[in-house]
């Protein structure tokens, strides 16, 4: 099977798939066997590197036991593999996909008007913003994991990290004093990082893109 460009809807499939197999308790290799594949082509299909027709996904998925709504997301997922405009439902996997990016980038660019880009938030600022945002205790404690995690590989790797921040952002934050002075210590404290470049816009600078939203640019030098 012809490998084929990266997409997200192709790194969602792939980590549907992985979903889908452990919850049926199966290893790469089970599964490689049941289909009568090599557990490589299952290792490309579940990372999205590898191309599948409609008839290996459909084994796939009844190997798995998956029907139902899942069974047509997945398909639907399949048809539009290389649509550009992707959301995934849930939080929660798009997270992931980001993460699969993130984890295979050279560079990353995160322009932010109205917060502290999430990796470079502290816990207290995270928590506070999930909390006001209508987060549950338990759901705020999890994201704030899981933002931890992102924040911590990184700055403990070597992508090279840009973050443009609004002075908004800063001179309004969006956590209580005490918390505020503690992210800007943050701030100071990764802007020393040799990887790290960290800017502020003025408020009053006129128009920019980031008065549009936030974004987040994700190069790559990986072949796909």
């Amino acid at each position: 099977m012809a490998r084929t460009a990266e997409t997200p809807r192709s790194l969602d499939l792939g980590l549907l798939l992985v979903k889908y197999r452990k919850r049926a308790k199966l290893s790469q290799i089970a599964l490689a066997a049941q289909l009568g594949r090599s557990h490589s082509d299952v290792s490309r299909y579940e990372n999205g590197k590898q191309g599948m027709d409609q008839a290996t996904l459909g084994a796939i998925l009844g190997v798995l036991g998956v029907t139902g709504a899942e069974l047509d997301e997945a398909l639907e997922l399949h048809n539009r593999i290389s649509d550009p405009n992707w959301l995934a439902l849930g939080v929660d996997r798009q997270l992931a996909v980001v993460r699969e990016y993130e984890d295979s980038a050279a560079r990353i660019i995160n322009v932010q008007p109205q917060l502290v880009p999430g990796p470079l938030q502290t816990r207290d600022y995270a928590l506070t913003v999930m909390l006001a945002a209508g987060a549950t205790p338990g759901e705020a404690q999890t994201g704030a994991d899981f933002r931890m995690a992102r924040g911590t590989k990184i700055l403990n790797g070597d992508v090279e990290y840009e973050a443009i921040i609004s002075e908004y952002a800063l001179r309004y934050p969006a956590c209580g004093m005490g918390g505020a002075a503690d992210q800007l210590r943050h701030l100071q404290k990764v802007a020393e990082l040799p990887h790290v470049t960290i800017r502020s816009t003025k408020i009053a600078a006129g128009y920019t893109p980031m008065r549009q939203g936030s974004f987040v640019l994700i190069e790559s030098t990986k072949s796909v």
